[in-house]
């Protein structure tokens, strides 16, 4: 994956590569789900990445893909391994991530972005929650 000056994912040419695939499964007969998925992760990587936090601090892009990694339910060893850093900088992402959304838990943490705008309703797991 081409990375850009500052070693994070290139975002233009994931996105030049998710508009080729699309490309590619509009010439495919019977393509199945597919377009559907190349359309939801086109999606994703144009939302917003940052947004203000309820006290004013801003997450970091690095804490927003952390947090989306973690709401696709991978493990911190797993977005550690996805992300190419230690299992201790993701805890470190996650810390600053609970402090800045006032969250003690995962839940918490996920209910707080979906609320912000941070995470879409189909990132979080599981069934629709619900407001309240």
């Amino acid at each position: 994956m081409q990375r850009s000056q500052d070693g994070q994912p290139d975002i233009f040419h994931v996105l030049r590569r998710v508009g080729l695939a699309t490309d590619t499964l509009d010439r495919i007969p019977e393509p199945g789900i597919l377009p559907v998925r190349a359309a939801a992760l086109h999606g994703r990587l144009l939302a917003p990445t940052r947004r203000p936090a309820a006290f004013g601090q801003e997450l970091s892009e690095r804490e927003v893909v952390v947090l989306r990694l973690l709401a696709a339910g991978l493990s911190q060893r797993e977005i550690a391994i996805q992300l190419y850093i230690s299992p201790n900088t993701v805890k470190t992402h996650l810390r600053a991530t609970y402090r800045k959304l006032g969250a003690a838990t995962r839940a918490q943490a996920l209910d707080r972005a979906r609320d912000l705008g941070v995470l879409l309703a189909d990132q979080l797991p599981g069934p629709a929650r619900s407001p309240g």
